[in-house]
Parts: C-alpha cells; sequence; structure tokens
C-alpha cells in the first residue's frame, strides 16, 4: 500500500497532521500550511524522505520542485 494511500482522499485537518506527529511512524511530519485546510506535507522514515501534494483530481500524491498543475 502506498503512503498516499493511507490518507484520506481530501486535505488534512490541523488535528489530523498533530494525530500523524504523534504516530511512531514517522520520525518526522511538518506541514507547509499552520492552519485548515493543510494539503502540503512533509514526511520522514528511516532514510526516507515523503513530500505530499494533495490535489482534487489527484488525490494525494508525490510533490516535486517546479511541479504544476
Amino acid at each position: 500500500m502506498a503512503l498516499e494511500n493511507s490518507l484520506p482522499d481530501r486535505p488534512l485537518r490541523p488535528e489530523e497532521v498533530v494525530a500523524l506527529q504523534q504516530h511512531d511512524a514517522f520520525d518526522f511530519v511538518g506541514a507547509m500550511e499552520e492552519e485548515g485546510p493543510i494539503d502540503h506535507l512533509f514526511l520522514k522514515r528511516g532514510d526516507s524522505e515523503y513530500f505530499l501534494h494533495y490535489t482534487e483530481d489527484a488525490g494525494w500524491h508525490g510533490h516535486h520542485h517546479g511541479h504544476s498543475h
């Protein structure tokens, strides 16, 4: 199962980001936004880093510098 599939099919609420931050599955969870809806996430687990972005068309997906919609 892809990491993106474990997230709801919508932007996250701030309290959901806090829950991810407190979960042992990730070493670090950061959000670009301080208030909801949160549609940009940075997750770190071990040596792996994930930059995720949510759009209605694509759902949660890997986000790369220079990415356009």
